[in-house]
């Protein structure tokens, strides 16, 4: 499947959106995926996003997490613009 087969169909189609057969709960996927500490956060505050009430709480977690994600990445790229704003 082509870039233009997904934007033509949504993207509902992308093999990435399938699920490893053997994933039952979070962790699994987690593992499966080898996920990092900052994704796997991303991920769990999604997933509790309607689950708990205090919908900000997670909302705010979600934007550290992507921003220390951020971080490592300006910070090991010295070729990045933004490599001494981190």
């Amino acid at each position: 499947m082509s870039a233009d087969d997904c934007i033509s169909d949504g993207g509902d189609n992308a093999s990435y959106y399938e699920l490893p057969k053997d994933c039952n709960r979070v962790q699994d996927l987690i593992m499966e995926m080898n996920m990092s500490w900052n994704q796997a956060n991303i991920l769990k505050s999604c997933i509790r996003w309607d689950k708990k009430p205090d919908k900000e709480y997670n909302l705010l977690k979600i934007i550290f997490f992507a921003q220390d994600e951020l971080d490592r990445i300006y910070s090991s790229d010295p070729e990045n613009p933004r490599h001494d704003q981190s």
